[in-house]
C-alpha cells in the first residue's frame, strides 16, 4: 500500500504539472489571439502630441534578419513567452534593461520585483518618455499594453496591481530585454576614458559625471570633492567586468595615480559583487608588480552625469561628424543612452577602426528610420 504522504506527493505533483500545463497553453493562445488582433487592427500608434510612433513592423523584413526568432516573435509579432521559464524573470543583479531591437533604455534594477506572474516585473520605467501604451482587447479581458516610444516594440502589458509606490507592475517579457551591467571609473579627465571604453565590443553607453564626493548636486564649476567618473553600461555576456579592469589598468599608471582630488584615480564599485571584483583584482596586481598602487576600491553613492558640453567631446570637436551629434539622437534617446554616439565618439578620438565604425552604421538601429541620414555619416567616415 502506498501510505498516505506518498499519495499527496503525487497529487501534489499532478496539480502542478497541470498548472505549468495550463500556463504554458495559455501563453500560446495569448500569443495567437494578440497577433490576430494586432494584424487586424494595425499597429499605428498616438503619442500624447499626435504624432504617429514610428513602428518596428513598418521594417519587419530589417529585423528578421537582426533579431532572433524568439525576439521577432514577441517585439513584432506581438507575443508572449512562456511563463517562469524565462531569463529574467527572478533577475537581481544590478543594471539597466534595454529594449532588444532599438535598444531603448527602459527599466532599473531598482525598480525590479519578482512577481507570482513568472514575467519580469517592474514598478517604473527610468524614463516615463521611455513607453507608450495602448488598450488590447486581444483576450475576453481588456489589458494595457506596453511599447517602447521609439520603435513601438511591444514588450508586455502593466498592471494596477503592484507594490507602492507606485502601485504599478510592468509585466515584460524576457525576450523583449537586454541587461547591461554598470561600471564607475575615475582616472584622470573624463573626455579620454569616455571615447575609450565606448569603442569597446560589449560596451553600448557611456557617460561621463561626477561622484565620490559630498556635494548633492555637483557641477563642473562647483565639484566639490567628487571625482570626474565614467559610467560604462555595458552586455556581461560580452565583455566581463574582469576585462574592463584590465583596460582600466592598462591606460594609465597605477603606481603614479592622482589619490586626491578632481583628477584623482578610484574604481567605484556598483554592489558588493563588483567591490570584491575590484579588490581582488587589485591585491593580485600588487603582488605581481611587488609595490604600492595608488589605487583604491569604494562603494558608489550616487553618479551625478556631467553637463551636455562634456558628453561625447571628441565627437563634438569632430570637424565632419560633429554636426550630426544631436541629430542622431532617436525618439526618446539622449546623449548618455545613445549606442551610436558612443561609437562615434570612440572613433572620432581613434579608439574605432573605420571598418568597425562603418559595420556599426550598418547594423544600427536607426537605419529604417533614418536612412539618409546613415548614408551621410557613413560617407564622412569613409571619406575622413
Amino acid at each position: 500500500m502506498i501510505n498516505s504522504k506518498i499519495k499527496v506527493i503525487i497529487v501534489l505533483s499532478l496539480i502542478i504539472t497541470g498548472l505549468a500545463a495550463l500556463s504554458f497553453l495559455f501563453s500560446a493562445a495569448e500569443n495567437y489571439f494578440v497577433r490576430e488582433t494586432r494584424a487586424e487592427n494595425g499597429v499605428e500608434i498616438e503619442e500624447n502630441e499626435g504624432q504617429s510612433l514610428y513602428s518596428i513592423q513598418d521594417s519587419s523584413s530589417f529585423w528578421k534578419d537582426r533579431l532572433s526568432d524568439q525576439e521577432y516573435e514577441i517585439l513584432v509579432k506581438a507575443g508572449t513567452e512562456p511563463p517562469f521559464i524565462n531569463e529574467y524573470h527572478e533577475h537581481e543583479e544590478q543594471g539597466i534593461y534595454i529594449s532588444s531591437a532599438y535598444q531603448q533604455v527602459l527599466f532599473s534594477s531598482e525598480d525590479k520585483f519578482i512577481s507570482d506572474s513568472g514575467w519580469p516585473s517592474f514598478t517604473d520605467v527610468i524614463d516615463q518618455g521611455a513607453v507608450v501604451t495602448r488598450p488590447d482587447t486581444s483576450l475576453a479581458r481588456e489589458r494595457t499594453e506596453v511599447l517602447s516610444s521609439r520603435g513601438g516594440e511591444h514588450l508586455g502589458h502593466v498592471f494596477t496591481d503592484g507594490p507602492e509606490p507606485t502601485g504599478l507592475r510592468y509585466c515584460i517579457n524576457s525576450e523583449a530585454l537586454t541587461f547591461l551591467k554598470n561600471a564607475y571609473f575615475a582616472s584622470g579627465c573624463f573626455w579620454c576614458p569616455d571615447a575609450l571604453y565606448g569603442g569597446l565590443e560589449g560596451v553600448y553607453f557611456t557617460a561621463v559625471g561626477y561622484t565620490g564626493g559630498a556635494k548633492e548636486e555637483p557641477s563642473y564649476r562647483n565639484l566639490g570633492n567628487h571625482a570626474e567618473a565614467l559610467r560604462i553600461s555595458y552586455n556581461p555576456e560580452k565583455i566581463t567586468y574582469k576585462e574592463l579592469l584590465e583596460v582600466y589598468w592598462e591606460n594609465h599608471e597605477p603606481k603614479n595615480a592622482i589619490t586626491a582630488g578632481q583628477y584623482r584615480s578610484e574604481i567605484f564599485a556598483a554592489d558588493e559583487k563588483q567591490a570584491t571584483a575590484a579588490r581582488d583584482f587589485m591585491a593580485q596586481k600588487r603582488e605581481d608588480s611587488e609595490g604600492e598602487l595608488n589605487l583604491s576600491v569604494s562603494q558608489l553613492d550616487e553618479f551625478h552625469e556631467a553637463e551636455d558640453y562634456h558628453q561625447k567631446y571628441y565627437l563634438t570637436q569632430d570637424q565632419k561628424l560633429g554636426q550630426y551629434r544631436e541629430k542622431l539622437l532617436a525618439r526618446g534617446e539622449n546623449l548618455t543612452y545613445s549606442r551610436l554616439l558612443t561609437k562615434l565618439n570612440a572613433y572620432s578620438r581613434g579608439y574605432l577602426s573605420e571598418e568597425d565604425m562603418l559595420t556599426e552604421l550598418n547594423n544600427s538601429y536607426l537605419r529604417p528610420e533614418v536612412p539618409e541620414l546613415i548614408e551621410k555619416i557613413k560617407e564622412a567616415v569613409e571619406n575622413n
